[in-house]
């Protein structure tokens, strides 16, 4: 009978740390991102740094197991993402470099990449992603994020 009441007690209390240690991630803004580095590897992939500026009210958290998909208007997947990890401080406003790999999907080739990014021009192109926030006394979350404009997401950026 002990047992089972301090099961519950610890249960709640790790209901009440999660409540209040996500309570400030809606908060969270993504201000910029622009293309650190490029180097190809092959002709159907890229190694890339982002360099992403975070927004972060709240408590230090680690992004990992980043699994993305840039998708076309016509519903194509034309680049492949992978990435992470990125330890995210606490309470900060800071730039972040981001490692990842992009593989190039069955709607995009090289060519279409390389006029695409020299152009600048990134409408018509979405973004979906999954990635694993992780705290730092352990808790984590999966989160998903669907149908990010590229376009507006990469705004600042002036291609090559």
């Amino acid at each position: 009978m002990k047992g089972i009441r301090q099961v519950r007690l610890f249960a709640l209390a790790l209901m009440l740390l999660a409540a209040t240690a996500c309570g400030n991630f809606k908060d969270i803004k993504i201000n910029s991102c622009k293309l650190g580095s490029v180097s190809l590897r092959g002709l159907s992939a890229v190694d890339a740094v982002l360099d992403v500026e975070i927004d972060n009210p709240a408590m230090a958290f680690t992004i990992s197991d980043i699994d993305g998909a840039v998708i076309t208007a016509e519903a194509d997947t034309a680049i492949v993402i992978k990435g992470g990890p990125v330890d995210i401080s606490r309470k900060s406003v800071k730039t972040y470099q981001v490692p990842c790999t992009a593989t190039l999907g069955p709607a995009m080739d090289l060519m279409t990449l390389i006029n695409t990014v020299s152009a600048g021009n990134y409408s018509g192109y979405d973004l979906d992603m999954v990635l694993t926030v992780q705290l730092k006394n352990g808790i984590s979350r999966e989160v998903k994020l669907d149908d990010i404009s590229l376009a507006d997401l990469l705004e600042n950026y002036q291609g090559f």
